[in-house]
């Protein structure tokens, strides 16, 4: 009867998600930096922005939440998870998940989560999380802000662009469970003070 009754237990308790990467700590992100990403009739022409991580778990993805911020243009945007094929993003594995509308750039921090059904990933496997404007909007990926670096990815027309050693967007991608589950980071949500726009990168081919 104990074993039932811990097993119903058991059975009652939400989910608890996984992460599969984050650098995101304390619900905070770096307000006035980051990576441009643009789409073809926007102030900065076309950029895509593609961040590289290896996940920490095997599981099923099912939300990546971003510090994406809005600088101009009709704020909206597409969110994914792609597979690694040689440094560069090969297969689309979520579709183009529209997020919804960015806070201004150059506050902190209020952060942009898009869902999606299960995707499998791997532990120890790499992936990419790709952002992309539409047509007239000029967004930034904000810096995380625990100094994590990696490969950034950028395309403007002509292929994506490698470049190693960049300070990363803030990013976390969560599963709906894996082997051991483990809470998953609170994210503190606010819109911040309204401050200046701040710095938005862009590379330049190399």
């Amino acid at each position: 009867m104990f074993c039932l009754l811990a097993l119903a237990v058991c059975a009652s308790l939400p989910a608890m998600a996984d992460i599969a990467y984050t650098n995101i700590q304390d619900g905070s992100y770096n307000c006035c930096s980051g990576w441009t990403i643009g789409g073809s009739g926007s102030l900065v022409g076309l950029v895509e922005d593609a961040q590289l991580f290896t996940s920490a778990v095997t599981g099923n993805a099912n939300s990546i939440t971003v510090a994406l911020g809005f600088a101009a243009g009709d704020n909206g945007a597409t969110i994914s998870l792609w597979s690694n094929a040689g440094g560069t993003p090969g297969t689309n594995l979520t579709g183009f998940i529209t997020a919804p509308p960015a806070p201004v750039f150059g506050t902190c921090c209020q952060f942009t989560t898009v869902t999606f059904a299960g995707v499998p990933i791997t532990a120890g496997q790499q992936y990419f999380v790709v952002i992309e404007a539409d047509n007239t909007t000029w967004d930034a990926w904000a810096w995380n802000d625990t100094g994590a670096v990696g490969q950034l990815d950028q395309n403007s027309g002509s292929g994506w662009n490698q470049f190693a050693g960049e300070t990363l967007g803030g990013m976390e991608v969560d599963t709906g469970g894996a082997t051991t589950p483990e809470p998953s980071s609170l994210l503190l949500l606010g819109t911040g003070l309204v401050g200046a726009f701040g710095v938005i990168r862009r590379k330049l081919n190399r």
